[in-house]
């Protein structure tokens, strides 16, 4: 149901962006929505696979997937601000609606995860979330090393 929510409280913002003169927020909008695409048939993939241990490894990758292009948003919008591709009064909006998309996008993902996997699973998956943040802190903790 909050993932619902945060859909319906962005779709304002990606009309916006649809229909704004701005190219940069039309293309992001044109993203918005490829990701969305992308998010729910590699969910719909996961949902035939026979196995949990299949299920298991295609949400982990779904996940992974929309953190990679999480990152890869804000990465790119910082670089638009700074060519200013992007007036300010955008950058906040922009800002906003990627992270509620992903919110809703991840809270998915984990509904998906409580209803097809077993309690170990579970576990596993969110072992692998915890990880994966206590990495990614550790990478934004040591400015200048790409490599872990």
């Amino acid at each position: 149901m909050n993932s619902i929510k945060n859909f319906k409280s962005i779709r304002h913002d990606f009309d916006e962006f649809d229909a704004s003169e701005n190219l940069y927020l039309n293309s992001q909008y044109k993203l918005f929505r490829k990701r969305l695409v992308e998010v729910y048939l590699s969910m719909n993939r996961t949902l035939t696979m026979k196995t949990q241990e299949e299920q298991f490894h295609g949400l982990l990758t779904v996940f992974l997937h929309l953190e990679e292009a999480d990152e890869l948003f804000i990465k790119n919008t910082l670089n638009a601000v700074s060519e200013r591709m992007v007036e300010e009064m955008d950058i906040s909006s922009l800002l906003l609606v990627n992270r509620l998309f992903t919110q809703a996008c991840r809270m998915q993902i984990y509904g998906m995860k409580d209803l097809l996997l077993s309690q170990d699973q579970i576990s596993a998956f969110d072992r692998a979330m915890d990880t994966k943040e206590i990495m990614g802190s550790d990478e934004t903790d040591t400015p200048g090393d790409s490599e872990p």
